[in-house]
């Protein structure tokens, strides 16, 4: 297992709203396995078919997509796709467009290692914390024992 592998196996899952990741998933959806895919709204009546290979299927503004990686095995990782319309004014979120789960082959990681090394970064932050908060509560125990 590779660096990126262990860290997002510990992290459990890593959220990305990267516009490249988005157009990576797209270009590269002919290598993946789609658990399950769903319209949401007014696109359901619209297309008969969700094609995830379709580039018109994942055009939107930047923000409008977001996957959520988690780690299943040391050779593959599942994605969890939301991709919304967005408004015409400043491009935010609005509705649902669709959703799918992707299971991923592991070697994708590299297109999400910005994003795993930054999570991986605050965990080990707040686990400092932690530490420093039980450092810091035993040694007031002691001093007090001492002083008293």
């Amino acid at each position: 297992m590779n660096k990126l592998t262990k860290k997002l196996k510990i992290l459990k899952s890593v959220v990305c709203n990267n516009w490249g990741v988005g157009n990576a998933l797209r270009d590269q959806m002919d290598n993946f396995e789609v658990l399950d895919k769903t319209w949401h709204d007014e696109f359901q009546d619209k297309y008969e078919q969700l094609d995830l290979t379709d580039p018109d299927v994942w055009r939107t503004y930047d923000g409008c997509r977001s996957a959520r990686f988690i780690f299943m095995s040391p050779k593959f990782v599942k994605c969890e796709v939301t991709v919304w319309d967005g408004d015409r004014l400043y491009g935010n979120r609005g509705r649902i467009r669709f959703s799918a789960t992707l299971k991923i082959p592991i070697s994708f990681l590299k297109e999400i290692k910005d994003s795993i090394n930054c999570d991986f970064y605050r965990h080990c932050a707040r686990m400092h914390s932690r530490l420093l908060e039980l450092q810091k509560e035993e040694w007031i125990k002691k001093y007090t024992k001492d002083v008293l």
